[in-house]
């Protein structure tokens, strides 16, 4: 395997786990938000740890790599739909594209 094969296996998107990643550090928000509401501590404990849970697993699923323009709302869903692993778009083969 050559360096650019490493690269480009390196930087994958995986939009399952980062939505699922998204939406956990929402619900997370929420959470802590209810818990400073009521002034339950452990609330806002298991709403920070769930926070960073959720933060990790979107930084693992590729967030930071998934910069595609110009897709459809409906493609992204079917994205997500079919899992597995996209390249990304912040290779060096597909910087600057609009694919």
């Amino acid at each position: 395997m050559n360096r650019h094969q490493k690269r480009t296996n390196r930087a994958t998107v995986r939009p399952r786990l980062i939505w699922a990643g998204v939406l956990l550090a929402i619900a997370a928000m929420v959470v802590i938000g209810v818990g400073m509401i009521v002034a339950s501590n452990w609330l806002i404990v298991a709403g920070v740890a769930a926070l960073a849970i959720g933060l990790v697993d979107s930084w693992v699923g590729g967030i930071a790599n998934d910069g595609r323009r110009g897709h459809a709302f409906g493609a992204e869903i079917d994205a997500i739909r079919e899992g597995g692993e996209q390249p990304s778009p912040m290779t060096p083969d597909n910087q600057g594209s609009d694919v």
